[in-house]
């Protein structure tokens, strides 16, 4: 019986120390729940993806337009993954019924508060309380839009719930726990951010961080029970602390206005709640539908038609709908949010993101650039341009890149393919071996294999070439494997065409142009199939008469077959079409198979008044003298020594054809070849 009664006083006392739960009403003149409002996050990733971070709560102050919450609940919005993202930061707002972008303009992470900006003239907003009646409340009143989840189903908190508990510590200190109440029963973690408000004139206390789960109490000395749950938060101090430390005593302290309600404001709550429901658990059809409704409740909201353009490139992707009718869904709701806000960084660098992805690279850097004009540290937008532009114009973004995550392993990825187009070669290996080092099982061997070619390291690059073709497999690596091995493996060109027909058939992910592909097959073809090489050049030269790369690789198939007279009017004409490239040597090494000696010459003699350091024009001047001028050996010599031989430099010869040369000079001079410098 004893034991009876014991038990019986245990269970009173824990369920006398639970708090009680207070509905409040809307229209009280004391407190206004539409001041709490949602937050939430979405990084917009690569391909129109995103990451949701949220729903988290935060409330009005003073003239509304600044917003307190919980530190910790935009210590992730504030610090963004290591990705090429555009970062969204939206608030919900019951009372207008829409959403909108807010900056983060203070965190302290001791006391565990952040205030935050939004972009509204106005707002339902609370009063901060007065030192004194913090001081002297018995109670505290907490009140949320917490969120539920349902049958494995999450649903973001809607409806205000509230609950009244006593004060068990309240001091001055800057803390995240210097305000505790005691005996919560509906306030569990994911009430963060909320508002703890003085019973009576509703003003606020603190802002609750933290729930304290499972305190243990010893009943007379015999037995150990889990009695209660504790809430506890900052407090006034804390907050008032901070708000006169970043100058925002106005806005913070103005008395909250009266304004006129919104009728449709509770529908549009509904529907942006409801849309980041259907995100969170991935039903995305219905995403689309309440996105499309948003959009018509709110036709001037930028938030509105992002989320629509969101939702609509997720359907595009399903194989049973029409992709290219959801696809300019997307399109048209951005430009719609373009129209209404044409210096958002943020929606240039995600539709810059949406034309990359359907491969309109022209438009897409154009997003890019009037993204980075607004912010020049959009990250989206400067990756999104690293992987348009041309390598040889990569430097600059890709150092700013740096800047802000100096050891992201994808931005040195390109950094090193930017590099070895400045000619920085060595440096261009040092940023490809810490892309790698910083991401061994990820696939940034691509460009170390391209930093050690830059160095005429072949022997080095070959197995890298080779694992990314077999390891990621995609268009791209097998066609620079093949390329690889065409150049400088010539005792593998059967694999080279192998992994040349894998890149062809991969060809609708469009990572390699069509005229790189067939410059490539040419290439090869002169070296295994000339006959046929010849055949397919005249169909693309018939087919595009004015391309001067195909003019370039139709010379040398023509010079393979002893076509000199035709391969000579095919290297005119590549340069004739392309005077920028260097395509001269080549024509003067034609000239000279049919006599032509003083055009090839006097070409020769152009390059390097033009072009004083390039190795190669000497080392191919060189040749020129040695087999068709046996009196003129010594000036090959010269010609040899006339820039000093460096097998890094980017217009050096490999060092077997050195070798070579030097060899037959020998022969024909009957001295021992110099030993480069």
């Amino acid at each position: 019986m004893k034991k009876c009664i014991l038990f019986l006083l245990v269970f009173l006392i824990i369920g006398k120390s639970a708090g009680n739960e207070l509905q409040i009403e809307p229209n009280d003149a004391k407190f206004d729940p539409r001041a709490i409002v949602m937050l939430n996050y979405l990084d917009w990733r690569q391909n129109s993806s995103g990451m949701i971070k949220g729903p988290k709560v935060a409330f009005a102050i003073g003239d509304g337009t600044l917003l307190l919450t919980a530190a910790h609940c935009v210590d992730d919005f504030y610090t963004a993954p290591d990705e090429p993202v555009s970062i969204d930061m939206a608030v919900i707002s019951p009372y207008y019924g829409d959403m909108y972008d807010f900056k983060i303009l203070a965190v302290d992470k001791q006391a565990d508060i952040a205030i935050l900006k939004a972009p509204w003239p106005a707002h339902p907003a609370l009063e901060l309380a007065t030192e004194e009646e913090f001081a002297e409340a018995a109670n505290i009143l907490i009140a949320s839009r917490p969120q539920a989840n349902l049958s494995k189903t999450l649903r973001i908190g809607r409806e205000i719930k509230t609950e009244l508990l006593p004060v068990l510590h309240n001091d001055g200190n800057v803390s995240a726990a210097a305000l505790r109440l005691k005996g919560t029963k509906y306030v569990v973690p994911g009430w963060s951010g909320s508002p703890m408000l003085i019973p009576g004139s509703g003003r606020i206390a603190g802002i609750l961080t933290r729930c304290i789960v499972g305190i243990k109490t010893r009943l007379f000395g015999l037995i150990t029970v889990n009695s209660r749950n504790d809430a506890a938060g900052n407090n006034i101090f804390s907050i008032r602390e901070l708000i006169n430390r970043k100058r925002l005593r106005q806005e913070a302290f103005a008395v909250p206005q009266k304004l006129e309600d919104i009728p449709d404001a509770e529908q549009g709550f509904s529907l942006a709640i409801d849309f980041f429901d259907a995100l969170m658990n991935k039903n995305d059809s219905n995403a689309f539908q309440i996105a499309s409704e948003f959009t018509e409740l709110r036709p001037n909201s930028v938030q509105a038609h992002l989320l629509l353009a969101l939702s609509s490139t997720i359907i595009a992707r399903d194989p049973n709908v029409s992709a290219s009718e959801y696809l300019n869904k997307a399109e048209a709701s951005y430009k719609k949010a373009l129209q209404i806000d044409s210096k958002s960084a943020h929606v240039h660098a995600v539709y810059g993101g949406f034309l990359q992805m359907t491969h309109r690279n022209t438009e897409a850097l154009e997003q890019c650039n009037a993204s980075l004009a607004i912010d020049p540290n959009n990250r989206m937008a400067m990756f999104n341009k690293l992987m348009i532009i041309e390598p040889n114009e990569r430097k600059e973004t890709a150092e700013q890149y740096l800047s802000i995550e100096p050891n992201n392993p994808r931005v040195l990825f390109y950094y090193s393919g930017a590099l070895i187009a400045a000619g920085e070669n060595k440096k261009a290996l040092e940023a490809a071996q810490k892309a790698v080092s910083l991401d061994p099982n990820g696939l940034f061997e691509g460009a170390l294999a391209d930093a050690l070619v830059s160095l005429h390291l072949l022997d080095e690059a070959e197995p890298y070439y080779k694992q990314m073709a077999e390891k990621c497999g995609c268009q791209l690596c097998c066609f620079k494997y093949s390329s690889f091995l065409v150049r400088n493996r010539k005792d593998k060109l059967d694999e080279a065409k192998k992994f040349l027909e894998k890149a062809e058939s991969l060809s609708h992910t469009k990572r390699v142009s069509v005229i790189n592909m067939n410059l490539l097959k040419l290439d090869l073809m002169e070296k295994t199939e000339p006959q046929q090489g010849e055949i397919l050049a005249n169909e693309l030269l018939k087919a595009t008469p004015d391309n001067g790369h195909y003019w370039y690789m139709f010379a040398g198939i023509l010079r393979t077959l002893g076509k000199y007279q035709e391969a000579a009017e095919a290297a005119q004409k590549c340069v004739d079409l392309c005077p920028d490239r260097s395509y001269r040597p080549r024509l003067a090494n034609c000239l000279a198979k049919i006599g032509e000696l003083e055009k090839a010459e006097q070409i020769y003699d152009d390059l390097h008044k033009e072009f004083p350091d390039r190795y190669a024009y000497w080392f191919w001047y060189a040749e020129f003298l040695v087999d068709y001028f046996d009196d003129r050996i010594d000036e090959a010599k010269h010609a040899l020594e006339e820039v000093p031989y460096n097998p890094d430099s980017d217009w050096s010869v490999p060092a077997d054809d050195f070798k070579e040369l030097q060899e037959k000079i020998a022969e024909k001079s009957k001295i021992l070849p110099a030993t480069p410098n």
